[in-house]
């Protein structure tokens, strides 16, 4: 895998964008078919892709929308549940799971909300913690 910010690194934010979350077991085949699709004389299985190349294509994404007021975080589910509403059983496995947040707390981005500014506070805290 390249350091650089290139086309792959797009292309998994644009697939990112599509999905409201992602795992381990979900970004696999989508970041295995991104790196096949970008060099097809060099298939990626999907069972190639590992957790520190994903935390990597996060790192770098997450530099990129630093300047946005964006980036992706990870949490844990705090309950066991047989799947997610896609059907996906990693939520199950208390599998660390991605999402793209607005790290920006300026009070616009507050009125876009119908929580008060005590529940947004509780809940950052919480997802500090």
């Amino acid at each position: 895998m390249t350091s650089d910010y290139n086309n792959t690194h797009r292309a998994f934010l644009q697939a990112f964008l599509s999905h409201s979350t992602l795992t381990l077991s979900t970004a696999r085949p989508i970041l295995a078919a991104i790196l096949t699709a970008h060099d097809p004389d060099r298939p990626v299985p999907t069972n190639d892709i590992t957790n520190e190349e994903l935390l990597a294509y996060i790192h770098a994404l997450n530099s990129a929308l630093s300047p946005f007021d964006l980036e992706i975080r990870s949490t844990r589910p705090q309950t066991r549940i047989s799947s997610d509403r896609n059907g996906d059983p990693a939520a199950s496995n208390n599998e660390r799971v991605y999402a793209l947040v607005n790290a920006s707390g300026d009070p616009a981005a507050q009125l876009a909300t119908t929580y008060s500014p005590e529940e947004l506070a509780f809940a950052k805290r919480v997802l500090d913690a």
